[in-house]
């Protein structure tokens, strides 16, 4: 009976992460933004006039990352903690990634065409209701911050 008791107990607890770890809602977001902020590079990739090497591109994403985990209000190190966590559970991580696709298909099919402006801006990635100009040029600068 005490093996019952506490196997159903277990159970109740299986959704729940332990203290100091991101929530799949979280995790989703940061993992969405990290998401976003890989094909904004890439389209960099694409856009610009002369080729970009890769490596600049990843300095990009580094750069990105570290606005992403601001923006979320985490370090390199509680985001590793978490998203180790979420490595060694795999179904919790699968979980997590299947928010993400849910959450970027829902962007996409509500994204305008391609050029498009929004906001005075001309659509060029997916964040780009949320991006934020540098002066008086037309410099995207994705997840600096959130209007």
């Amino acid at each position: 009976m005490l093996l019952l008791l506490l196997m159903v107990a277990a159970c109740g607890e299986a959704d729940k992460v332990p203290k100091g770890i991101l929530e799949k809602e979280q995790m989703r977001d940061v993992l969405l933004d990290m998401s976003l902020a890989d094909g904004y590079s890439m389209s960099l990739l694409e856009t610009n006039a002369r080729p970009m090497p890769d490596s600049i591109r990843q300095e990009h994403v580094k750069v990105y990352y570290g606005q992403i985990l601001a923006l979320h209000g985490l370090t390199v190190k509680g985001f590793m903690t978490s998203y180790r966590f979420y490595e060694a559970h795999p179904d919790r991580l699968k979980s997590v990634y299947e928010m993400v696709m849910t959450e970027l298909g829902k962007r996409k099919a509500a994204l305008p065409e391609e050029g498009t402006a929004i906001n005075g801006v001309r659509y060029y990635f997916m964040h780009a209701k949320e991006a934020v100009l540098r002066g008086r040029g037309d410099t995207i600068i994705p997840f600096l911050e959130r209007k």
